[in-house]
């Protein structure tokens, strides 16, 4: 009721208790194998030949990936060049002698 009389104060604002996680899906997968596999052997050994499992993986799907996307994008471009270059010479075959008739 009497509100309009505080005027020097001014209401909080809330503050909230949020911790922001980072969540790595490929560092959990890695840990769940070691975690698997922890009584077999050394965990640095089999780190490293997993990492290097992963990385070779990637590599070939990058590589396969990447002749397939020039192939695609190379056919792409020449399916749009053919197509414009074919409205193209309908439009010049239709329009230019009506144009040439009017320019004269």
């Amino acid at each position: 009721m009497l509100n309009f009389l505080r005027m020097g104060r001014t209401a909080k604002n809330r503050s909230f208790n949020y911790i922001p996680r980072y969540y790595d899906e490929r560092k959990e997968r890695l840990e769940a194998i070691l975690d698997k596999h922890k009584d077999k052997g050394d965990a640095e050994s089999m780190k490293s030949r997993i990492a290097s499992a992963n990385q070779r993986a990637r590599s070939n799907r990058r590589g396969l990936s990447y002749r397939q996307q020039s192939r695609a994008m190379f056919v792409r471009v020449l399916l749009i060049l053919l197509a414009l270059t074919t409205i193209a010479y309908y439009l010049v075959g239709i329009y230019l002698p009506s144009l040439a008739a009017y320019l004269k």
